[in-house]
């Protein structure tokens, strides 16, 4: 394997906005984390079926689960994405394609980064929401956006990069 270039690429001003919109989304979810456990009952939804229904219940303190995994995804994809020459790639990188590959593996992972939050985040307001009693459970909707939230732009991303523009 030929040793990829490594790039010092800035990130423009569409990027820019996306790690703000990243940054603003988990303040936001933390914001809520914090508001919301302390109107929360001892004892809430832990777990949904396949159907979204609450099969489950534990303390409150659980409340703490997603927040926290939305702050490790975080931090992991901004750590990961400083180190975009280690990605692997469905094409050869080479001098002349690496920054256009580079720049869209970093854009994925920013977008991919904003949809884990967003994701832990809905998880939360689920969680909420059905312990207050205003909702039971995420249902079928709460499944199907789970799983294209963070799917979606892998594959539009992928696309991108196998087509080369």
């Amino acid at each position: 394997m030929r040793k990829r270039p490594r790039l010092d690429i800035k990130p423009n001003a569409k990027e820019r906005t996306t790690e703000t919109i990243c940054w603003v989304a988990l303040v936001l979810f933390l914001s809520f984390t914090v508001y919301a456990y302390n109107v929360l009952p001892d004892t809430i939804p832990t777990h949904f079926n396949g159907k979204g229904n609450v099969d489950a219940t534990g303390d409150k303190a659980t409340f703490w689960i997603m927040p926290i995994m939305a702050v490790f995804t975080f931090l992991l994809l901004t750590v990961f994405n400083r180190f975009p020459h280690t990605f692997n790639y469905m094409v050869e990188i080479t001098e002349d394609n690496a920054e256009f590959q580079y720049r869209t593996a970093m854009q994925m992972m920013r977008v991919l980064k904003l949809m884990m939050v967003i994701l832990f985040f809905l998880i939360s307001i689920t969680i909420f929401l059905t312990a207050k009693g205003v909702i039971n459970g995420g249902g079928i909707p709460m499944i199907i956006i789970a799983l294209s939230l963070p799917v979606i732009p892998i594959i539009y991303y992928f696309v991108k990069m196998k087509r080369g523009h």
